[in-house]
């Protein structure tokens, strides 16, 4: 019986693990996708006319330190 209740601890141990790292992948590509559609929008922004080049490259600057 000891031998099930050991296995049993790793595997829970192990699935643990797997949940974790998951969820940093997850966070990790929604955080990529969020800063790739603020840098999309601020495109059609420039290309829209409603800001300058100089308002775009701030705005580059400020998604990237986010």
């Amino acid at each position: 019986m000891n031998d099930m209740g050991g296995g049993f601890f790793e595997i829970t141990w192990l699935v643990i693990f797997a949940i974790v790292i998951i969820a940093i992948i997850w966070i990790v590509k929604s955080d990529k996708k969020k800063m790739n559609q603020a840098i999309e929008n601020a495109k059609r922004k420039l290309e829209r006319g409603e800001i300058t080049e100089e308002e775009y490259k701030a705005l580059l600057q400020k998604i990237k330190e986010q």
